[in-house]
């Protein structure tokens, strides 16, 4: 095999990262990706976790819940290793102080374009996939991703840096160096067979509204059909509006239809005026499907199914999966039979605060899948 996952689960970073080493052994790390729980002191872990595999290169992120062959973990480390031969290229540079440093991202971009040698528009969407870990406090991950599409003709995948929903210890690393107010991007071309996979167990149940008056920056939802977002949002779902609580954005979130595909927009916060706060950004004009969780096992199990016989099955899994879907399974106590969809396969991912597939998305699982 060439891709090996370990996970792990010990008291400090030190002891960690130590047993990291011993459940890999001997494996050739060329490339490690880790998800860390934010309970760590996530500097001293990334340092650590280079040290421990100085050959390697080292990408990593904060985690709220994180997921592995045992299972879906809190406190622990979850690592995909790669060896020398799965995987032909690997180019990686972070983006800082993105909040400040308008030029950042095409830094990075320009810095993984003289690691490969080439142009990122040069590189065939059939062989390459990029990564990206965000610190979802950042202001402009959208528009950094915009960015990021405009200069490569591939697809990105990834997610934001995850706690315990306090965004205090959120932050992302490559070779053994962590940021905030960052972007880790990577591009990646497998030596074998992939696919990547966007599943978002949703299914329209209601109206569909045009958003009338929003607030991008702030990613504020004002207005519906020209009516209040609270009020419209709430008649959707049959309620009175003094009902409507941000605990139903876990079951019913908005919609933009894409060719039959929904790309979710899931509320966040209910303002006294009225407006919704979404995690991510609405477009005055565009139209949005009210929708509810269906059987988030069921819908991912068929995604899988369907891209194991598009590559021959699969062997490896990164999993890039919204915080909000482990909250649901926890609720509906199917975390278990979720995480048994992934038995048979080298695995890690973690629990996110925005999903990425060529842009934001919530509530989504977004998985790289390699044969």
């Amino acid at each position: 095999m060439d891709i090996f996952s370990a996970s792990v689960n010990s008291h400090s970073a030190g002891e960690s990262v130590a047993e990291m080493r011993r459940r890999i052994g001997r494996f050739p790390v060329a490339q490690l990706v880790f998800f860390a729980s934010f309970s760590y002191d996530f500097p001293e872990l990334a340092r650590l976790m280079q040290e421990a595999f100085p050959q390697a290169r080292t990408m990593g992120c904060t985690s709220y819940a994180e997921l592995g062959n045992g299972g879906i973990g809190r406190g622990t480390i979850s690592a995909l290793a790669f060896a020398e031969n799965a995987l032909l290229n690997f180019a990686a540079a972070p983006a800082t102080d993105l909040s400040r440093d308008a030029g950042s991202v095409e830094k990075a971009l320009a810095a993984m374009e003289t690691q490969l040698g080439c142009k990122l528009l040069d590189l065939d969407y059939r062989r390459h996939f990029g990564l990206s870990l965000f610190d979802g406090r950042s202001p402009n991950i959208e528009r950094a991703m915009e960015l990021v599409a405009s200069k490569t003709d591939f697809t990105f995948i990834g997610g934001f840096a995850s706690d315990d929903f306090s965004l205090g210890s959120i932050a992302a690393s490559l070779d053994g160096v962590a940021y905030q107010d960052c972007a880790v991007l990577a591009v990646v071309e497998p030596a074998g067979k992939f696919t990547l996979l966007k599943t978002q167990s949703h299914e329209p149940v209601g109206p569909v509204y045009t958003a009338t008056k929003v607030d991008e920056a702030n990613k504020l939802v004002i207005e519906l059909d020209g009516r209040s977002a609270r009020s419209e949002f709430a008649r959707g779902i049959g309620i009175d509006e003094e009902q409507l609580t941000e605990d139903y954005f876990l079951a019913f979130s908005l919609g933009i239809m894409a060719e039959g595909e929904p790309f979710i927009r899931a509320g966040a916060k209910i303002l006294p005026d009225g407006a919704i706060k979404f995690f991510c950004t609405v477009r005055e004009g565009q139209r949005l499907a009210l929708m509810r969780v269906g059987d988030q096992v069921a819908q991912t199990r068929k995604a899988l199914e369907k891209a194991a016989s598009a590559i021959g099955g699969i062997g490896a899994i990164l999993d890039f999966d919204c915080a909000h879907r482990d909250m649901y399974l926890q609720a509906e106590g199917k975390a278990a039979e979720y995480t048994a969809l992934f038995h048979g396969a080298q695995m890690a991912g973690f629990a996110t605060f925005g999903e990425l597939f060529m842009a934001n998305v919530n509530q989504t699982a977004v998985m790289a899948l390699f044969e």
